[in-house]
């Protein structure tokens, strides 16, 4: 890789505001009353599986991160509407499908990191109870801090694209009025 700032750097910037985006959506549609059109949660979720395909498809790196938060979320039980799931399973076809090397190996080391990050939230409000990492832990770090070590490990340009996510996040939440819990 030349450099950083790449045409395929933007359009993975592009592809993953959206995918965060259409979640959000998908989201406030299903747990937060959300009413825009008929219609509007399914094609949320078709549109954040299409985004989170298109992730998977751009390189082994993203494979194996956008697999890993699949799996997570399975683990947390957050595939429990239509729309999450139709999404889901558009990346898993795509997935398992796209001819990528598969990286075990990194995708079972995040989903374990995400685990090991909610083992210690839950810690945290049990034991520790500090207020510190309570607010750390309130703004869902493993969506960020893993994604972005893997980065810097693997030398992937998606760190770029994690800053976006925290933009997504703060800028859907701020205008929807989302509450995060």
């Amino acid at each position: 890789m030349d450099s950083f700032l790449t045409i395929e750097t933007l359009y993975i910037l592009i592809a993953t505001f959206w995918f965060w985006v259409f979640i959000k959506l998908a989201d406030a549609h299903d747990e937060h009353g959300m009413k825009s059109f008929y219609g509007a949660a399914l094609l949320y979720g078709v549109l954040w599986g299409v985004f989170g395909a298109y992730m998977i498809s751009f390189s082994p790196h993203l494979h194996a991160l956008y697999l890993s938060i699949l799996f997570y979320w399975i683990y947390k039980f957050k595939i429990d509407y239509i729309n999450h799931a139709i999404g889901a399973i558009i990346m898993f076809l795509w997935a398992f499908l796209f001819k990528w090397e598969f990286l075990f190996g990194w995708t079972v080391f995040l989903l374990l990191s995400y685990m090991g990050l909610d083992y210690l939230k839950i810690l945290n409000k049990t034991q520790f109870k500090n207020p510190y990492l309570a607010q750390f832990f309130r703004f869902r770090p493993q969506f960020i801090f893993w994604p972005v070590t893997f980065a810097i490990v693997t030398q992937d340009p998606i760190i770029l694209s994690y800053y976006i996510v925290i933009y997504v996040r703060m800028w859907i939440i701020k205008i929807f009025r989302i509450d995060q819990d």
